[in-house]
């Protein structure tokens, strides 16, 4: 089994050897226990490893030779909302294209507008969409 994160698009990604591009497993001599996938566009991310003594530390995952691969490069920004914090019920209510380069503002716009009606939740992930989806179109 391979580490796997989302980064800050919401996009699963899974820590690989930066040289082969093979997946990191568990029990690696590294020893590598986990990690955080890029929390920003110019972040690598992190990887958590322990020594031989039971130290527990993080270091940047180009330290140990290592990267987060996304599995998949998103096509749109999805804007999700739900009522309640506790329930897995997200709806789509809003999808903007990544080819127009305000599609990131229009979702955080949109996102924010149903956020101002306090009992939604809303998040934003970026995905792999066709182009004939049937979720409700947005345009940026």
């Amino acid at each position: 089994m391979s580490f796997k994160e989302e980064d800050y698009r919401g996009v699963p990604c899974i820590l690989v050897y930066s040289e082969s591009g093979s997946p990191v497993p568990e029990g690696n001599a590294e020893g590598v226990t986990g990690g955080r996938a890029p929390h920003h566009a110019a972040s690598s991310g992190y990887v958590y490893a322990e020594n031989g003594k039971g130290n527990k530390f993080d270091r940047y995952a180009h330290v140990f030779g290592m990267e987060w691969k996304p599995l998949y490069e998103p096509t749109h920004w999805i804007v999700y909302a739900r009522q309640k914090r506790g329930k897995d019920d997200w709806q789509e209510v809003g999808k903007f294209p990544m080819t127009s380069n305000m599609a990131e503002f229009a979702a955080i716009g949109m996102a924010y507008v149903y956020k101002r009606d306090y009992s939604l939740h809303t998040r934003i992930v970026g995905e792999e969409r066709d182009v004939d989806a049937t979720a409700p179109e947005q345009t940026a």
